[in-house]
């Protein structure tokens, strides 16, 4: 079952809004907002993945040009150390 984009959007926006409010005030003063960055979600114990159209839209609100490559489809069952 997937959240109706709508829902998602909202509840994703909620969401940062209570996480980050106006900003993070150690981030602004510490980091050249200019900057760029590569990240990795990585399993720390057996799982099954699951919410990637969450962290999608997370990270399409908080900045529209960074790429996410989802490496595996909810419902994956992925061992410690595998890249989601």
């Amino acid at each position: 079952m997937s959240i109706p984009r709508p829902t998602l959007e909202h509840v994703v926006a909620l969401a940062l809004l209570e996480d980050l409010g106006g900003g993070d005030i150690t981030t602004a003063a510490c980091v050249d907002p200019h900057s760029s960055g590569r990240a990795e979600m990585r399993a720390r114990q057996p799982l099954v993945a699951c919410g990637s159209a969450v962290v999608c839209e997370v990270f399409r609100q908080l900045d529209p040009t960074v790429r996410v490559s989802v490496l595996r489809a909810d419902g994956s069952h992925m061992a410690p150390n595998e890249s989601v």
